[in-house]
């Protein structure tokens, strides 16, 4: 009879923290990316091209209103 693997509470809190850790870093990281690409598009003072481009591409239509 083979015996299942048991888990105490210290391993549980070991692995969330863990996980907690590493999702910090990534948030971090993220964070930092978001940073320099804003501070890239300033510096290329290219505020305005970026802004309309976006509006084009992702442009969202307003749905009809319905009427009575």
């Amino acid at each position: 009879m083979k015996k299942s693997n048991t888990y105490s509470k210290h391993d549980l809190r070991r692995a969330i923290e863990d996980l907690y850790r590493n999702t910090q870093m990534i948030i971090q990281r993220l964070t930092t990316v978001e940073t320099l690409f804003n501070e890239y598009i300033t510096m290329e003072d290219t505020d305005g091209k970026f802004k309309e481009f976006l509006d084009k591409k992702y442009k969202v239509e307003k749905p009809e209103t319905l009427k009575k």
